[in-house]
This record gives structure tokens, sequence and C-alpha cells, in this order.
């Protein structure tokens, strides 16, 4: 689980040096959205207003209050442990991204804003993260995989919405999916360390227990 996360988080800083101070899209950036216009899928009012409705999933009171949901979850099942990863692997992935990451890599928007990687997306993946992992610790890996594709919807959701709405750029999405996993996995798999259940992974079993 830590392997994953640094290798995860690896990407996000190789992707980030490659877009060091660039101002505007990349080449890839370009292609994706020219195949995006293409299809058509970011035309008229729906598809406008789907995309403004799915960004609020990264929001600060949906993001806090999804926190608080899972945090409480994991106290229902008296799991100390699940409910410090519920909190500490999201506020840590958001505070990379808005006071590490992009002021370090400082990539812009053609507007000038910071852009890598996208918080909104980043808030979102940690979130969903941090649900499956609970998912499969409780109820074990048929269950969450019977609920992934609800987690890769929104993940699908907010990524292309952002860049649909112009916000980001396809690479700011894929640093914030890289690096929303890559955090929760690292905190869950330190929190298996400190409690020293390293051959029993966060995903199963209970603090305490």
């Amino acid at each position: 689980m830590i392997a994953a996360g640094v290798l995860l988080l690896a990407a996000v800083v190789v992707v980030g040096i490659r877009l060091q101070s660039v101002r505007g899209p990349v080449t890839v950036d370009a292609v994706a959205s020219t195949k995006i216009a293409q299809h058509g899928v970011t035309g008229g009012p729906v598809a406008t207003e789907g995309s403004r409705a799915a960004v609020q999933l990264g929001n600060e009171l949906p993001v806090m209050l999804g926190m608080a949901a899972l945090a409480l979850w994991a106290v229902f099942r008296r799991d100390a442990r699940g409910a410090i990863v519920a909190i500490l692997g999201p506020s840590a992935a958001i505070f990379l991204t808005e006071y590490v990451l992009k002021p370090g890599f400082d990539r812009t928007t053609t507007h000038g804003a910071l852009s890598y990687p996208s918080g909104h997306v980043t808030a979102v993946v940690a979130l969903a993260t941090v649900a499956l992992l609970l998912v499969y610790r409780y109820d074990g890996p048929w269950m969450a995989l019977l609920w992934s594709p609800i987690a890769l919807g929104a993940v699908a959701a907010i990524a292309f919405a952002v860049v649909a709405l112009r916000w980001h750029y396809v690479t700011d999405s894929f640093g914030g999916v890289a690096l929303g996993v890559g955090v929760v996995l690292l905190v869950a798999g330190a929190a298996d360390s400190i409690s020293g259940e390293v051959r029993r992974p966060f995903a199963r079993g209970r603090l305490g227990t």
C-alpha cells in the first residue's frame, strides 16, 4: 500500500516537473480538448449544467461533510484507525495540493490561475479512495467491487467536468487523481505500520482488537 502510494506521488512530481512554470495547455491537453470538442460532449446547456453540478462535489462543504460521514461510519464500527484515515487522508491531500504543489510547480491557466494538480479532483478522489478502503475493510473485496463503479463514476465525472468547464487541463485532472489516491494509500499504510498490522493491511480488521 505504501509502495503504491509512493509510486503515485512520484508520478505527480514527474508530471509536475514537466509542467513547471508552464502557462496554458501542453500538447496532450490540446489534443484531449480537441477530441472532447469533436465528440460534442461539452456543448449545450445540459452538458454545461451537468459539469457544474459535478464540480460541486469538490467544493469545501461537500468535502467536509463527506469526511465527517466517513469518520462517523468508522467510529460507529469502533474503528479509530479508520476514522483517522478518513480525516487525515483527504486533509493531507488537499493541503499538499493547495499549499505545496500548486505554488511549487507554478503551472497556470491562460488566465494566470494555478492549476496543477486540480484541487477539486484531488478532494473527490481522496474521499472515494477512503470510502472504498473502508468498504473493503468492513465488508470484504466483493462488496468493495460492487461499490467501485459508483466511486469511479464520481471520479470520472469531476475529472471530466473541470476540463469541460475549462477550469483545468487534462494533466491537472491526472495529477489530482494520482495525488488523491496516493496520499490516502500512504496515510492508510502508515496507520497499518504504526498499529503493527503490516501483515493485515488497512483493508481488514479493527484497531484495538
